[in-house]
């Protein structure tokens, strides 16, 4: 029989353990909502199953397959008396991608909108301001959970926002509450957390897409903080609360339903025939708690790949094409510990009749005593090594995935091939580089328009002066007063090419060293 709904799609369809208290407002949008909702992920469903295989393999879960009818990943049988080991060789991979990403900080600057004496002071405030928003908005953090979701499933998105829960506070006098000015924002989100109509090859710009929903689990304390109409919203049941973890783990239905919560969907409409000023939504379980016009033709988000695929919207990583790499190593590794076990210890060949009087141990000096029987007496069996094709297997797998990730020999330190000119090696690493250009180019491309927009929002957000903290090199700081006024329109972030590529620093030392020594500085002596 064919299982029910709820077990083959157990996280996208939203179920109510209690109904949610609906106005007509409610039974109006919601069902907009909804249809969105369930289109996008119906859409989305084939790029899942090469997300979720991907996470399981860096967990370490490398026995799974994915069962298309349940939409979730299933441990693989094991057969009796085979070895099922894992050696995770894409983990550091993985990790030295990241590694990459993050070492590090983009060099962005600012570009003033005139050639006018103010406006080249106000885009060097600016920068001033981008690089304080980097330090307070702890980026650094949110840029490795980029990274990872980057470099895991090929896709990752930055978002910014105004957030009423940040910044300085001040007390209300008419209240007497505390509050907060607010602040500007950003997260990560998963492609797992955003929902978009990609149909057509070609669909590859976020901000041409008529709509978009970002959807997050949270709690219900959390939605009845932030939303006058939260308390309407009741528990779900039958989504996993944290929105598809518990779909790589494998353990679907034992999620403490202690946790009551619901999907938060955050919907975006473009304007159009039907929306002239566009619409925004917010809602949760069937209740709508906010409701507004979205007049703008881009979102507030960035969509990060590893790797860009030609009319593709999705971006597809690298780890994709290193998972049957994996297979075929732990297959070969399995094979090499099932011939170990079965033939490294040495093995006697005795005929019926010798009369083997003891069995051989590990006894120093042993002599092992047989009684003679018409000649015949055990000799030991003379055993054959692993064949030729189990070493080369594994050598050709540590090749492609060498050349898959663009880190060869030089690019991991080692130099077997006894390279001795400085050059030679930083060609080497060179081209090592160059294979990983196209995502730190996607990178930097979307950080210039998502800084541009972090720009925008302190312009208009920053209506009163706050003080400004930026530390410089050498541990020095600069403390300055800043309104948004004082961009003056200054704006357009630009980021440096290359620059969030990492550089070898030994290199670097040595051409100093060898730039000094020729007295290009001055006189060495």
């Amino acid at each position: 029989r064919r299982p029910p709904r709820s077990t083959l799609f157990p996280y996208t369809t939203l179920f109510r353990s209690k109904r949610s208290k609906q106005s007509e407002e409610d039974m109006q949008l919601w069902p907009v909502v909804k249809e969105k909702y369930d289109l996008g992920v119906e859409l989305r469903r084939p790029f899942e199953r090469e997300w979720m295989i991907n996470l399981a393999f860096l967990a370490g879960r490398q026995y799974v397959f994915f069962n298309s009818q349940a939409h979730m990943l299933q441990q693989i049988s094991r057969i009796k008396g085979r070895a099922r080991r894992v050696d995770n060789i894409i983990l550091p991979k993985w990790r030295r991608q990241v590694s990459d990403l993050i070492r590090d900080d983009p060099q962005m600057t600012v570009v003033p909108n005139t050639n006018e004496e103010e406006d080249i002071k106000s885009a060097k405030v600016g920068a001033k301001v981008l690089k304080y928003f980097w330090r307070t908005s702890r980026m650094k953090r949110k840029r490795r959970e980029l990274a990872g979701w980057i470099y895991a499933t090929g896709n990752g998105f930055l978002d910014d926002r105004w957030n009423p829960k940040l910044g300085p506070t001040q007390v209300n006098p008419k209240s007497g509450k505390l509050v907060y000015m607010g602040d500007v924002d950003a997260g990560v989100w998963s492609p797992f957390e955003v929902i978009l109509p990609v149909v057509f090859l070609g669909d590859t710009d976020l901000h041409r897409m008529p709509w978009l929903i970002k959807a997050k689990w949270r709690t219900l304390d959390y939605i009845r903080t932030n939303y006058a109409r939260g308390k309407d919203v009741t528990s779900e049941s039958g989504a996993s609360p944290v929105f598809g973890a518990d779909l790589i783990s494998g353990r679907i239905g034992t999620t403490n339903t202690k946790i009551e919560g619901a999907i938060l969907m955050d919907f975006y409409h473009q304007p159009c025939s039907d929306y002239p000023n566009g619409l925004f939504i917010t809602g949760a379980n069937g209740v709508i708690l906010q409701k507004g016009e979205y007049p703008y033709n881009h979102y507030s988000l960035e969509h990060f790949k590893d790797i860009d695929i030609p009319g593709v919207f999705w971006g597809r990583a690298t780890l994709t094409e290193a998972v049957p790499l994996q297979v075929r190593w732990n297959k070969t590794i399995n094979s090499v510990d099932e011939f170990n076990q079965i033939a490294a210890k040495g093995k006697l060949l005795a005929p019926r009749g010798s009369a083997l009087e003891t069995i051989p141990d590990d006894t120093h000096g042993e002599v092992v005593y047989y009684k003679p029987v018409m000649g015949h007496q055990p000799t030991w069996m003379q055993l054959k090594g692993l064949p030729p094709s189990m070493e080369l297997s594994l050598n050709s797998t540590k090749v492609s995935l060498e050349d898959l990730y663009s880190y060869h020999e030089v690019s991991r330190g080692t130099n077997k091939s006894d390279i001795r000119s400085g050059d030679m090696v930083g060609l080497l690493i060179e081209q090592d580089a160059f294979g990983r250009l196209p995502s730190h180019a996607i990178f930097e491309e979307g950080l210039e328009a998502w800084g541009t927009r972090i720009l925008k929002r302190f312009q208009d957000g920053y209506e009163a002066e706050r003080m400004i903290k930026v530390t410089g090199r050498d541990h020095e700081y600069e403390v300055f007063a800043f309104k948004g006024s004082d961009l003056r329109g200054s704006t357009d972030v630009a980021v440096k090419r290359q620059s969030s590529l990492p550089e070898s620093r030994v290199l670097r030392n040595q051409e100093v060293l060898n730039r000094f020594a020729q007295g290009l500085y001055a006189e060495p002596n």
